[in-house]
């Protein structure tokens, strides 16, 4: 289902209206249990070994993925609903989606990489409105428990080169700083909480390209600002949907589950190689 920018609204949500918000998910989730999720954070610390250049396996990843996450605090969280044929929720009379904007980020105390601030300082995200009037992270996490998105085998996730999304959620949703020492569990953590996982990086199989290009091959607009969790949450949505009508021949079940980076959420013990994800 393609969608006209105009046709959609990304919902900002902040503290005043975090709870009216989640009411609607809450009443839309069993109709729209398709669930795309897109994060916007600080940058990584540590580089991320890169899959195309000698031998990286997904413990390689995973260490550093988890030193960088512990390490960072989360920015803008976007989420989309949809139906299994790409129909979104509506709200007084809108398509809506939401965009999650959190309050702990300080980019003058905070570790950070400067030209990720940067970036997203010109994708119109406003530090400062963020920490006055953004969402606290324990509380969103209480709300998103509650909402019957997770813990629900009826749920199927969906994301874009997943490596540092689900981590964030996690750590919110565990409310705990640090993620688990070994794979395996952080694994067992995400079989828990989700279930149902595709990446759109490894459904469209060739992991070298980014999400624009994804999008623009499946003949797929942008709503709103890349690299702002929202409009990268409904395209995300979008190109699983495009991807799952256009390959009736080949059923993309099987991807369910492929983490890219990470392995599969069933059996990986981070031995293997990255290789083609």
């Amino acid at each position: 289902m393609k969608l006209g920018p105009e046709k959609v609204e990304i919902r900002s949500v902040w503290s005043h209206n975090l709870e009216k918000e989640f009411e609607i998910i809450r009443n839309n989730i069993d109709e729209y249990n398709h669930v795309a999720i897109d994060t916007e954070y600080p940058g990584t610390l540590i580089p991320n070994p890169n899959p195309f250049r000698g031998t990286v396996t997904h413990n390689d990843i995973y260490r550093v993925m988890k030193s960088n996450v512990e390490a960072t605090k989360l920015i803008q969280l976007g989420l989309t609903l949809s139906t299994s044929n790409g129909r979104l929720p509506v709200d007084n009379g809108k398509l809506v989606l939401w965009e999650f904007n959190f309050k702990e980020f300080d980019p003058s105390n905070d570790p950070h990489d400067p030209s990720s601030i940067s970036l997203l300082t010109r994708q119109g995200i406003d530090f400062q409105r963020n920490m006055k009037h953004g969402v606290d992270s324990k509380i969103f996490g209480d709300l998103l428990m509650s909402s019957g998105i997770v813990l629900n085998d009826e749920i199927t996730w969906v994301t874009f080169h997943c490596t540092y999304d689900f981590p964030y959620l996690l750590k919110i949703l565990t409310g705990k700083k640090k993620l688990p020492e070994k794979i395996r569990d952080f694994m067992t953590l995400m079989k828990i909480f989700f279930g149902s996982v595709f990446d759109v990086k490894i459904v469209y199989q060739e992991p070298r390209r980014g999400l624009k290009f994804v999008g623009s091959a499946l003949g797929l607009k942008p709503a709103g600002n890349i690299h702002n969790a929202g409009s990268d949450s409904l395209l995300t949505m979008q190109a699983f949907i495009a991807l799952s009508n256009r390959d009736l021949h080949r059923d993309v079940t099987q991807y369910d589950g492929h983490l890219y980076g990470l392995g599969t959420i069933n059996d990986s013990d981070g031995t293997g190689i990255m290789g083609h994800y």
